[in-house]
């Protein structure tokens, strides 16, 4: 419901279709099922210019990452890794390589299973 109201109110705020600011989500995926993922993932790029997205590793898998691909509008990737105290380490990958490090959803599920 949240996005909803959020792109209600960012296209009255436009009077475009597309909002031309970028959109930022912090653990988009959270809480939210496969369905909901692939539904976000293809519906957000159809109203938002630039979506900006703060995800870590359990949320972002290779399922959606490969959606993301296929919309052909997936720009950028970056892994910010903890150094110590103030310190992290930004490294930008290209799509491909961004990819190949996300797990798959049944790595994912075995882990939850192990712990």
């Amino acid at each position: 419901m949240s996005i909803s109201f959020i792109a209600a109110l960012a296209k009255a705020a436009a009077k475009d279709e597309i909002l031309e600011m970028p959109l930022f989500m912090d653990t988009p995926f959270g809480r939210l099922s496969y369905e909901h993922r692939r539904n976000l993932i293809t519906q957000i790029p159809n109203f938002s210019a630039q979506w900006i997205l703060l995800a870590t590793d359990t949320e972002l898998r290779k399922q959606e990452a490969n959606l993301l691909k296929s919309s052909r509008k997936w720009g950028k990737f970056y892994v910010l890794e903890s150094k110590g105290a103030g310190v992290t380490q930004i490294e930008e990958l290209d799509v491909d390589n961004a990819i190949a490090i996300l797990k798959d959803s049944e790595e994912e599920r075995a882990y939850e299973y192990v712990n």
